[in-house]
């Protein structure tokens, strides 16, 4: 596993006469609390953990002007509005929040150095691959499952998705089980127009539908059980309805592998 860190698509390296110095990861933490999930929710008050990652920036060049210039390109880089894709290790990223100190400059060993703190705060408490584990539960049969597999060291809350091809109105009651943890969700009341997508985000608990679905579409009049999460290993995931089976509502389970620690790198 390489030290190879990136903010935002942009390389901190040396590449980019960038380099990050006494990176100290300290995580999880708790950052936030968030509202009560729908109507009635059973599901209030989900605490989310959290993760700081702080380090030092220095940037070389030979000369003030080439010093200048990679200084302004790696705070514009970083610098960015909303949460950006953090990695710092070839198969370990987060999606960070970025905030930078003063700078300071310093005389290098063959240059100029200017150096300044920064400091990314994630909502997610542990690191994560960069691809996704999608796994398709067709609807069909009476409460069908499949494995879910998370290959890390930490637990993951998964996303779902449901997108509606039956050509009609569905209505009545889901539910998402993981019958490995015993863990389970519902949702009451929903009504899925025909090709309506619905979402779900098992991390910030929110429920909600594609941009322009239909006027069919509506969010579920109560959940409740609890927004579950996906153990190290196999999971076995179970999807029930109340409408009738091979209804073209597939689930999908959408998952990252998750890790405590970055591991070891060389």
């Amino acid at each position: 596993m390489a030290f190879s860190p990136s903010f935002g698509g942009y390389a901190l390296e040396s590449a980019n006469g960038v380099a990050l110095e006494s990176v100290q990861d300290a995580g999880p933490i708790t950052v936030k609390t968030s509202d009560t999930v729908g109507y009635g929710s059973g599901i209030a008050n989900v605490k989310l953990g959290g993760r700081v990652i702080k380090a030092t920036v220095a940037v070389t060049a030979s000369d003030s002007s080439t010093l200048q210039t990679r200084l302004d390109d790696v705070l514009e880089a970083i610098h960015i509005t909303g949460t950006a894709e953090l990695r710092l290790t070839t198969s370990r990223y987060i999606d960070a929040y970025c905030s930078t100190g003063s700078i300071k400059l310093v005389g290098g060993t063959s240059g100029l150095m200017a150096r300044f703190p920064v400091t990314w705060v994630a909502e997610d408490p542990y690191w994560r691959t960069q691809a996704q584990t999608i796994v398709t539960i067709d609807d069909t049969g009476s409460a069908p499952s499949e494995t879910v597999t998370n290959n890390g060291t930490a637990p993951e809350l998964p996303s779902f998705q449901f997108v509606n091809s039956s050509g009609g109105l569905l209505s009545g009651t889901l539910s998402m089980k993981n019958s490995t943890t015993g863990m389970e969700f519902r949702l009451h009341n929903l009504q899925v127009g025909s090709g309506d997508t619905l979402n779900i985000n098992g991390l910030t608990g929110e429920v909600y539908f594609n941009t322009g679905a239909s006027t069919d579409a509506r969010t579920p009049t109560r959940v409740d059980g609890a927004f579950w999460e996906l153990d190290p290993g196999a999971n076995t995931v179970v999807y029930d309805f109340t409408w009738g089976a091979s209804s073209n509502f597939p689930a999908k389970v959408l998952a990252y592998s998750r890790y405590h620690h970055l591991g070891d790198w060389g």
